[in-house]
């Protein structure tokens, strides 16, 4: 016989609760002799849930599924004939204690189904599922609302999901229940707690299927989860970008036969296959983050596909020093416990610096331990080198399960140790030259340095001050040079000294072995900072030559702040001076593991012999200054433009242009020849006239700056002497 009843405005389960007495009326009528309880055999059993099958609830959003338990009672059918689970639902009423048989409805079923892209069909004919789910659903003791406590922890008869938790809430007018478990993620609310079977079994209704972890065939792969959610579509991408990669990854690392298809996309690992995981997967939200942070773009990230798998595979972790095997349920949030210490996959091989000889530190997870459900868990990785960012991320969504795994969605990406200086310089198509600079053989050095992430690092953290390409050809073209040029074996000191010279050391200027924690504009208005670069001092005394010992050349950072205006509460304007020319920062304090680097808008010229930047050259460079370079060449001034100099200190020229030489030559009512031929004295006063040099004593070894006047330092009044009265030309 069938009943069908409708209820309006009513809860789905408050209906199957006003069934109760329908319910009880035909469950006593079959079981209300205490004796038969003892005889609770599989037949009557089936007859029970036959009952609660033929009685249908429907009501305003047409569900009758939720109190519908057709599909169980197949189950029982199968649970009854294998030998996995028949002695448990054959004896269930023959114990001397109480246990409930909880119903889960079709309705149930149908959702983890869909949840888990899973017919019933399929899940029917597994013997070892079906006999977990009836097993499962058998609890040793009441769930009788007034019998239980919020955090009770009751025994099943299922061997792979062992527990349950019941969880208590009261408000005003309504105490609910509901159930969950250490070995599922799903929580399952608890109707109907009041039913009696016979004297010694109850009966529940649940509104969900808890699924035994063990059963890991009914979860979809990770890839799948990630193509589902769409929190979660650039992890997908990124999941698609480094699937080759990953295959022959996954080939060399566990020794496994390239099949074309990788673990994030088939149920590869296992328990006791290389070990179930847990991935820390991105959101698009945290995706967004990283590539603000790190100053890099989607394209640029997804282009180099090695990084791009380090992220992913930094996220990918298994349980430090666990003991095998580890299962799946060790993954989840509510088994993690307050520093635990999770291995990133391939911390020895992919994302090591050193393949075999130096692992990637452990990530640690910070875990609120107080909640039962729900845990606040925050992954740490290792440091990077700028301390404006922790490397950190907080778990936003926890305990999705897939067939190799338990995945956490992240707030914020786990910056994975590949991502160096170095890397993150040849990220940048507008770098490639500089980066190819780096990868000279004679700069080998300093591309391990640069490439070596903080914590297997042997050196010390460097900031990088990198010139974009246009900054650099302009560069070459003023100096006289092509690529080609520098770029030859025989001028390699070149790059040395050019590469150098935009990185900085990692002791202070005055020699202080600190390790600097640099940010543009917030050290001192005036700071200087030694280089990489080491060259002789230009020796005063010695005619302008470089002799002596080799000393680190020195940069400055100049920050000018400015009053707060209406518009802006700080002002900065940063510039990098170098000793013959200064740049602009495009971008400043991009992070990455191993130090900081800025984007620069000019080339500095290395203050060495080699780039040949003597007042001479700079004359010889300009093309309106023609006139002065010949008269400087008939007056026999070329040595002390090219070396020698005016005077102990560094001189400063006003060199007048062509137009100014012939508006004088015009006023002295001379042509060039007259004035070459007959009044070179003329012209060497006027010469010296517009030269000054500073007068200056100073130790070579102490300061390599002999500071020139410049036009930036001038003020009004300011008295220059000339070397007309002070210098006298030695031949």
């Amino acid at each position: 016989m069938t009943s069908i009843i409708s209820y309006r405005r009513m809860p789905r389960f408050d209906q199957v609760s006003v069934l109760l007495i329908l319910i009880l009326s035909l469950v006593t009528d079959v079981h209300s002799n205490d004796g038969l309880c003892s005889n609770f055999s599989g037949a009557a059993l089936h007859d029970a849930v036959r009952n609660f099958s033929d009685t249908i609830v429907t009501g305003d959003d047409d569900s009758p599924n939720e109190s519908s338990f057709r599909f169980f009672n197949q189950l029982l059918d199968i649970g009854l004939e294998s030998s996995h689970c028949n002695a448990t639902l054959r004896n269930l009423g023959s114990s001397s204690i109480v246990k409930t048989l909880v119903l889960i409805s079709d309705g149930a079923f149908e959702r983890a189904s869909t949840k888990f892209n899973l017919s019933l069909e399929a899940m029917s004919e597994n013997p070892r599922f079906v006999c977990d789910v009836l097993e499962s659903s058998v609890i040793y003791g009441s769930l009788d609302l007034r019998s239980r406590s919020d955090g009770d922890e009751l025994e099943t008869a299922s061997t792979s999901m062992k527990t349950i938790r019941v969880e208590i809430t009261q408000n005003v007018n309504i105490r609910k229940m509901g159930i969950f478990s250490d070995f599922s993620t799903i929580f399952a609310d608890v109707y109907a707690t009041g039913m009696v079977l016979c004297s010694q079994l109850r009966g529940a209704f649940i509104s969900e299927l808890l699924i035994p972890l063990s059963q890991t065939f009914i979860f979809p792969s990770v890839l799948a989860i990630a193509q589902t959610l769409p929190a979660l579509s650039i992890s997908a991408e990124a999941f698609l970008a480094t699937e080759t990669l990953r295959n022959t990854f996954e080939a060399n690392e566990y020794g496994l036969q390239n099949s074309g298809v990788s673990s994030v996309r088939d149920c590869t690992f296992n328990e006791t296959h290389h070990g179930f995981r847990g991935y820390f997967i991105p959101s698009n939200q945290a995706w967004k983050r990283f590539f603000l942070k790190t100053h890099l773009t989607k394209k640029e990230v997804f282009a180099d596909e090695f990084f791009l798998l380090s992220v992913l595979l930094y996220g990918e972790t298994q349980l430090v020093d666990a003991q095998a095997p580890v299962s799946l349920a060790s993954y989840l949030s509510t088994s993690f416990t307050q520093d635990e210490l999770l291995r990133p996959t391939g911390a020895s091989s992919i994302l090591s610096t050193f393949p075999g000889q130096i692992e990637v530190g452990a990530l640690r997870l910070d875990v609120d331990i107080a909640a039962i459900r729900s845990r606040y868990v925050k992954v740490i990785g290792t440091r990077t080198a700028s301390r404006r960012f922790e490397n950190a991320a907080v778990v936003i969504v926890s305990d999705v399960l897939s067939c190799t795994g338990v995945v956490h969605v992240t707030d914020d990406v786990l910056i994975p140790p590949t991502l160096t200086a170095f890397r993150q310089l040849s990220l940048r198509n507008e770098l490639s030259i500089f980066t190819e600079m780096l990868r000279a053989p004679i700069n080998s050095e300093i591309l391990l340095e640069l490439d070596t992430p903080t914590e297997s690092n042997i050196f010390v953290d460097s900031v990088v001050f990198a010139p974009t390409d246009y900054a650099i050809r302009l560069m070459l073209n003023y100096v006289g040079w092509t690529l080609e040029d520098v770029f030859q074996p025989r001028r390699a000191n070149l790059l040395q000294q050019f590469v150098t010279y935009h990185i900085v050391s990692t002791r202070t200027a005055q020699g202080t072995p600190e390790r600097i924690d640099f940010r543009v504009g917030l050290g001192p208005e005036v700071h200087r900072i030694a280089t990489r670069l080491n060259y002789p001092i230009l020796s005063k005394p010695n005619a302008n030559r470089f002799t002596g010992t080799s000393i680190p050349k020195s940069i400055t950072v100049l920050s000018r702040r400015h009053s707060p205006t209406k518009f802006k509460l700080f002002q900065s304007r940063v510039t990098l001076q170098g000793r013959l020319n200064s740049a602009k920062f495009i971008e400043n304090d991009v992070l990455s593991t191993n130090g900081v680097f800025g984007i620069v808008d000019s080339a500095l010229i290395p203050p060495t012999d080699e780039f040949r930047m003597s007042l001479y050259d700079r004359v010889l460079r300009t093309t309106t200054l023609r006139v002065f370079r010949e008269i400087t060449s008939i007056l026999g001034l070329e040595r002390e433009l090219l070396v020698q100099g005016f005077g102990e200190g560094d001189s400063t020229v006003f060199a007048p242009n062509d137009k100014a030489w012939f508006l004088a030559l015009a006023e002295l009512m001379m042509t060039s020849e007259e004035a070459v031929n007959h009044a070179t004295a003329v012209l060497y006063d006027i010469i010296m006239l517009t030269i000054s040099s500073r007068q200056m004593v100073m130790n070579n070894v102490e300061n390599e700056f002999y500071d020139p006047w410049q036009s930036k330092d001038a003020r009004h009044g300011d008295v220059l002497t000339s070397v007309l009265s002070t210098y006298t030309t030695v031949r």
